[in-house]
């Protein structure tokens, strides 16, 4: 993709090929659609689409509709695997089979409840479907007639077998979904009856039950294998961290002697690199348990799989681009997933699978995964776009193999416009603005990128640099097992009121020590604070190449780099960061990163509640340096005021990675932009107030106060606009005095020698 901004027709180049292309990130769909368009211009370019549970079809008659000849069948070619080990598969339905003694009697009731309360799902999946189906027909008989200026008859009169349905309508998902659902619940009831029929139980909890099932079948085969003789891996799918912990403890409870011939591994990727390379040790003479999330679909390989467990569930963050909140959902997975699961079995023997789900659940599977652009904030997307495509971004992403939401572009096209990234013409046209521009080719989300070039302005760039390849990197911390409270705790050591500054800290801390003391040194400081050496690593690599990219074009002059190392560095005493020390002014300009992001405590509300810009009551979740699992004695003392890096929605509404913020901080460089205002009804005279983004409300008892900081806060957005279009260019005299005031505001701790104005 980055080739392609700079060389649209890949001149040169005779073969593109896309590995793994069923896992469907983001970044594959946007490159595809870029490529079947390149592909009408340039019919000599070979793609080649790979993958081991890739739903060919689809992808064929993707790029088969791209072609001038839309009946040119694109080519498939199947390439036999190397010769494999059978692998014997059991569905939950085989478990009940008494004359199959796969799995201990114990847990026979335990998947006999289970298949009831799946099969009681398939129903009123198919119901739903039924009733969605029905309703859109409706919809789409009622839009063709008010179209062609028809009279509707009224909703008693109409009759559903003589609803009119396009041929376009019956080709469309929700059809599909019928169908396949329909399917599924026949091939239950050909076995019979749905399910055994048991005592309903309204407190049956499914997907502890399938952790439950799960460890009693793993434990069942690991005890085979060892009678067997055999000495490998057992490989446990589930769906997060919270299984792996309920799986984990399970297994504690197996007996003596099973437990001593076990080593019980978790894989996740919020653990350690070097916790998580066991799983690749050999085994020894022993059964290595391994309970894993969907990391070990396809990005971790282990070489000694004797067996699988496949919960059917996978754990998967859901953006609303609407109310800009993400939601961690668990869902079934899709068919190419449980086919990947299953074919981590029979590379070094003969296995077996147990799917924990019906034959009949699996036909109901989705072919592949919710694609990520369907899924995800659209911001960074949608300026790809625009920078590398001729036609609307909403036009452009509606080619799409799998579209995003009409709704989801449209949000995402009003930020980028606030944003001052792109610019909608009174013709509806969209263009990039010079900031846009340069957001482009950036390799993160643009509000981010924004946030580094303020950094530049304001001159403390080093610590946005690690705060953005933080935002890119996953999390610094880690909790080990029944740790969680102690971790907390240190975390809070590198800081009390933010969160990403305790990473900060801790990145800082960490290469000092690497660079002071040795590796060593480093490695277990990092061990005895739950840091992720991995993590730091990456961001380490982010770091530079951000660098890079901000020196290519000219926002750091080569006299800032340090220039004997090969990973680019700023000096010590660069001018970018010259204010880098100031904490006040580097936290302030985290809130340009998450512009709408904002959170105040309620007035009038309990401890610990708060409110955002849509949502009147969330909370600081759990694991923040921020939270307070009990008011303390002066909580009334506690910040108003937090800005969040990310919205979940679990239990409840709750807000991550939170950092305590000062008024002065949010109306100097949050939200998108200040306005005056008059004076509300039965406000002072000589009050005179400002709205943020239509939301805060800025008030004070001199015009003067609220004048002077829109002026600050417009002044400070065309000294960025200016640096954009100039980058080389000094900024202007007037112009930095007036950032060097705001900086001398920020600053906690002022030079006592140096005087002001």
């Amino acid at each position: 993709m980055r080739r392609l901004i700079n060389d649209p027709m890949l001149a040169g180049i005779s073969h593109v090929l896309i590995d793994e292309v069923h896992e469907r990130d983001i970044n594959t769909d946007f490159l595809l659609v870029l490529l079947r368009d390149l592909l009408k211009q340039r019919p000599d370019l070979r793609v080649v689409l790979m993958s081991a549970t890739l739903d060919a079809e689809s992808f064929s008659e993707y790029f088969s509709s791209g072609t001038k000849e839309s009946s040119q069948k694109v080519p498939l070619l199947s390439v036999p695997a190397q010769p494999r080990h059978p692998v014997e598969v059991f569905y939950l339905e085989d478990i009940l089979n008494s004359s199959a003694k796969v799995v201990p009697s114990g847990a026979k009731r335990l998947a006999a409840a289970l298949l009831q309360h799946n099969d009681a799902q398939l129903k009123t999946d198919l119901e739903e479907a039924l009733e969605e189906e029905r309703a859109a027909a409706d919809l789409q008989e009622r839009s063709r007639a008010e179209d062609e200026g028809e009279m509707l008859k009224d909703e008693s009169d109409s009759d559903d077998a003589d609803v009119g349905i396009d041929a376009a309508f019956v080709a469309n998902t929700p059809a599909r979904r019928v169908e396949t659902l329909k399917k599924a619940v026949s091939l239950r009831q050909s076995v019979g009856a749905l399910s055994p029929t048991l005592q309903r139980d309204d407190k049956f909890d499914p997907r502890g039950a399938v952790v439950e099932l799960a460890t009693k079948v793993a434990l069942h085969l690991s005890e085979e294998e060892l009678q067997a003789g055999r000495s490998g891996s057992i490989l446990c799918f589930l769906p997060g961290w919270d299984e792996i912990k309920l799986a984990t403890e399970e297994c504690m409870k197996s007996g003596k002697k099973l437990r001593e011939q076990l080593t019980v591994l978790p894989l996740h990727s919020t653990i350690p690199q070097d916790e998580q390379q066991k799983v690749f040790l050999p085994a020894n003479g022993k059964i290595k348990l391994i309970l894993a999330t969907n990391i070990a679909e396809s990005s971790v390989t282990i070489d000694d799989v004797l067996a699988v467990v496949d919960s059917g569930l996978v754990r998967e963050m859901i953006f609303d681009a609407e109310s800009a909140m993400s939601a961690m959902e668990t869902n079934k997975i899709s068919k190419a997933s449980a086919t990947q699961r299953l074919g981590r079995a029979g590379r070094v023997a003969p296995g077996k699978c147990y799917r924990l789900y019906s034959r009949g659940d699996f036909a109901s599977f989705f072919e592949r995964p919710t694609p990520e652009i369907q899924r995800t904030a659209l911001e960074a997307t949608c300026l790809q776009t625009c920078s590398m495509a001729t036609k609307k971004v909403g036009v452009f992403l509606s080619e799409a193999l799998d579209p995003p939401a009409d709704d989801s572009v449209a949000m995402a096209m009003e930020r980028l416009t606030r944003l001052g990234a792109i610019e909608v013409d009174e013709d509806d046209s969209e263009r990039l603005t010079p900031l846009g521009r340069f957001l482009s080719r950036l390799p993160l989300d643009p509000a981010t990128g924004r946030m580094l070039i303020m950094g530049v302005v304001m001159k403390c760039l080093d610590p946005l640099l690690t705060s953005a390849a933080c935002f890119s990197s996953r999390n610094v911390f880690y909790n080990p097992p029944g740790k969680r409270d102690e971790a907390q705790q240190i975390r809070r050591s590198f800081s009390e009121t933010s969160d990403i500054a305790a990473m900060v800290n801790a990145y800082q801390e960490f290469w000092t020590i690497v660079e002071d003391e040795g590796w060593p040194e480093a490695r277990n400081w990092a061990f005895d604070n739950y840091v992720s050496i991995a993590a730091l690593t990456s961001m380490k690599a982010v770091r530079s190449q951000l660098l890079e990219e901000l020196h290519r074009a000219d926002m750091i002059p080569h006299s800032d780099l340090e220039g004997r190392r090969k990973d680019k560095s700023l000096r010590w005493d660069a001018e970018v960061n010259k204010n880098a020390d100031n904490e006040r002014l580097y936290t302030a300009l985290w809130a340009t990163a998450f512009p709408e992001n904002l959170a105040s405590r309620r007035p009038l509300g309990s401890f610990g509640t708060l409110r955002t810009r849509l949502d009147e009551h969330a909370g600081l979740h759990p694991s923040s340096v921020t939270f307070h699992r009990r008011p303390p004695r002066n909580w009334k003392q506690l910040p108003s005021w937090y800005l969040y890096r990310e919205m979940v929605l679990s239990s409840q509404i709750f807000l991550r990675d939170a950092t305590a913020m000062e008024p002065e901080q949010i109306i100097l460089f949050g939200g998108y932009n200040v306005e005056e205002v008059e004076s509300a009804p039965g406000a002072s005279s000589s009050s005179v107030q400002g709205v943020l983004d239509d939301w805060i409300v800025v008030e004070s008892r001199s015009k003067e106060t609220v004048d002077l900081l829109i002026r600050a806060r417009r002044d400070i957005e065309m000294v960025l606009q200016q640096k954009v279009m100039n980058p080389r260019a000094q900024i202007a005299a007037e112009s930095q005095d007036i950032l060097d005031v705001v900086c001398d505001v920020l600053d906690p701790f002022p030079d006592k020698d140096e005087e002001y104005e």
